[in-house]
């Protein structure tokens, strides 16, 4: 579990990361971004990956839910 500041929670799956279904409305409008788009602007890109990577324990594995949620 992730502290006040983060928002990845037990909680949230993978399927809800994809489908912009955290309480972070930031990182939903990043993610509805890509959805849409298939880009982000540069800061919410940062944001938003900063967001996931802070929110999983071990590098390998947020690099591989990065590729499949995008």
């Amino acid at each position: 579990m992730i502290g006040e500041t983060g928002f990845i929670l037990p909680h949230q799956t993978l399927e809800r990361l994809e489908l912009a279904g955290t309480h972070d409305p930031y990182w939903n409008a990043a993610q509805r971004e890509m959805i849409l788009y298939g880009k982000m602007h540069g800061y919410m890109r940062m944001y938003w990956g900063k967001k996931l990577l802070s929110g999983l324990p071990i590098p390998k594995k947020p690099m591989n839910e990065l590729f499949m949620i995008t």
